[in-house]
């Protein structure tokens, strides 16, 4: 039984590219051959999107309509175009947060409120106590 592809969509990182993150000849070669038959290509990656443009041009995806989905699917691109089809990032007010909280994902403790800048937002803290017999209440400070 034969399949025929219209799309397909590759990661790149460790999937399409090797520890170099170079495209091998070989897929190179293949990609091309599949994007001359028709196939359109997706590059996905959580890499930004000036990341996975050296490899969209070296697959010659704007000849061909491919297409380019970065930052973990925050925007997708019509490379032939260069028209933005969706865009979902996150606010630039959200980054200090993030900063300040990635320590508690690799170590397991949250910066200390000495470390953040001055320009850094307030974050919330939450508080637990607990009244004689009775449930547990929690109260947030902004």
């Amino acid at each position: 039984m034969r399949q025929d592809y219209r799309l397909l969509v590759l990661d790149l990182d460790g999937t399409l590219t090797n520890s170099k993150k170079e495209i091998s000849p070989r897929n190179l070669r293949t990609l091309l051959r599949l994007q001359q038959s028709g196939v359109r290509l997706v590059l996905a990656s959580g890499r930004p999107t000036y990341g996975i443009a050296p490899l969209a041009e070296q697959l010659q995806m704007k000849e061909h309509n491919g297409y380019i989905l970065s930052y973990n699917g925050g925007e997708i691109i019509n490379w032939n175009t260069g028209e933005l089809l969706y865009k979902n990032l996150l606010p630039d007010e959200v980054l200090p947060i993030l900063s300040f909280m990635k320590p508690l994902l690799t170590t397991g403790k949250p910066s200390s409120p000495t470390t953040m800048s001055s320009s850094s937002p307030k974050i919330p803290t939450t508080h637990m106590s607990r009244k004689k017999h009775s449930s547990t209440k929690c109260r947030c400070d902004a």
